[in-house]
């Protein structure tokens, strides 16, 4: 044991620890701790090969050789700090998932008004806030892939939903059920074309998330204009078997649609049935910033509000919106008080474009 530990210092298995620090330093800090009393060290900042690294035992190493080992090792520590362990990994896949009539990454220009070729090039913006994110990995579903997507879900309700999808008007709603399909098959990060997420956000997102969402301005519903959770997640499932019962009572002879989906939510179907989804999964498991379930499940909440409710509470990062409406929203993180994505670019209620958040696109 004595022979290898001497063969190992003499050989210089220290030399790369240490050439990863200034020779002065680590020529002082060697000294002070008693270990070495002669080191030949290369000048310059090229690392130190093991020839002229020649140790000369101080007194009493002999006899206590382990405890000399142990005062190199926390002197090279002390100079070079503690080793950085690597972050934990993604337990959400890192996909990005889009979805359009049309798809805007493919679509010519000439096939794009000015409000598609904005949306585009908010898409790009999104894209690029996420360099690891391999190409191949980034899906984009026209109508026509989220029919087929739809039809090609290994459930019971696949058929009737692929139905009703293609009798479906309403595109804000044809993008809800599509972006289902894609996070029950792929699981990933979808992102609606129109919302605007900041640089700051993945410092935000919780690396051990199988779920995330954004609360809506309302407390009643889900913003699920972002959207993130692994592939066949429990509230996706439920989330589309919720689909499947409302089209069940919206084709019942004699119902009155119009009344059904204005009680939806307004309209805005996708984001009531998700939060029933989650609160029949959960138990109705209170909506904190983050929520641990059993099985190794969490979520994570971000919420929405307008930029006056904002300013009030002082979260960091509101802008000073002039456009009005709906362009008056921001989504947060309510653990740090910070803006973590722009609600929209573009109002498409009153066809407004969201001034600042178009300007803010142009600065990236």
């Amino acid at each position: 044991m004595l022979r290898t530990l001497v063969a190992l210092l003499a050989s210089g298995a220290w030399s790369y620890k240490l050439s990863l620090v200034p020779n002065e330093v680590s020529r002082q800090a060697l000294s002070s701790a008693g270990v070495l009393q002669e080191v030949s060290f290369l000048e310059g900042d090229e690392a130190t090969p093991s020839s002229t690294l020649r140790p000369t035992m101080a007194p009493g190493v002999v006899s206590n050789f382990q405890s000399i080992l142990e005062r190199l090792s926390q002197a090279v520590e002390a100079i070079s700090g503690p080793a950085v362990k690597d972050p934990a990994p993604w337990s959400i896949p890192r996909r990005l998932l889009f979805n359009h009539k049309v798809n805007l990454l493919k679509a010519a220009d000439s096939s794009l008004d000015k409000e598609s070729k904005l949306l585009r090039e908010n898409v790009r913006h999104t894209v690029k806030l996420f360099p690891d994110v391999a190409p191949s990995d980034v899906h984009f579903w026209d109508d026509h892939e989220c029919q087929s997507g739809i039809e090609q879900l290994p459930l019971e309700e696949s058929e009737a939903l692929g139905l009703d999808f293609a009798r479906e008007k309403v595109g804000m709603i044809k993008s809800d059920l599509c972006r289902l399909v894609m996070m029950y098959k792929l699981g990933g990060y979808y992102f609606d074309t129109d919302i605007l997420p900041l640089p700051n956000l993945e410092q935000h997102l919780e690396r051990q998330a199988t779920f995330a969402t954004v609360i809506a301005d309302d407390g009643k519903s889900y913003f699920q204009a972002f959207l993130a959770a692994t592939p066949k997640h429990p509230v996706i499932l439920e989330s589309l078997k919720e689909f499947k019962r409302w089209y069940d009572q919206l084709n019942r002879p004699g119902i009155n649609q119009d009344r059904l989906r204005s009680r939806t939510a307004k309209g805005n179907i996708g984001t009531a049935l998700m939060r029933q989804a989650f609160r029949k999964w959960s138990d109705g498991a209170k909506e904190d910033s983050v929520v641990k379930h059993p099985a190794g499940h969490l979520s994570q909440f971000f919420v929405e509000h307008n930029d006056r409710v904002l300013t009030q509470k002082r979260y960091e990062g509101v802008p000073s919106h002039l456009s009005g409406n709906l362009c008056n929203y921001a989504v947060v993180d309510r653990r740090s008080k910070t803006v973590v994505m722009f609600s929209r670019i573009y109002d498409k209620h009153s066809k407004t474009l969201c001034k600042e958040e178009v300007d803010f696109i142009h600065t990236m």
